[in-house]
């Protein structure tokens, strides 16, 4: 069987700083990423706006293909 193979995602979310913070905390809650592997709170130059950036691996593959083959299924494709 062939390894799987990764490809690099970039997440960024652009807000106060609470709202950063608690989309970080939910995708944590979601198990999608550890709090720790988000940047600290960028300033944008944008009154009261932060952003946080996220670099993550993920998967290519089967999930992936998986995941297209739901939503075409269901219409949202």
């Amino acid at each position: 069987m062939p390894s799987p193979t990764y490809e690099t995602v970039r997440h960024m979310v652009f807000g106060s700083v609470t709202a950063v913070q608690n989309t970080i905390k939910l995708l944590y809650k979601l198990n999608y990423a550890d709090p720790n592997d988000w940047s600290k709170p960028i300033p944008t130059g944008q009154p009261n706006e932060v952003m946080a950036v996220l670099t993550k691996k993920v998967r290519k593959g089967r999930r992936q293909k998986a995941e297209g083959r739901r939503q075409k299924a269901e219409g949202r494709r």
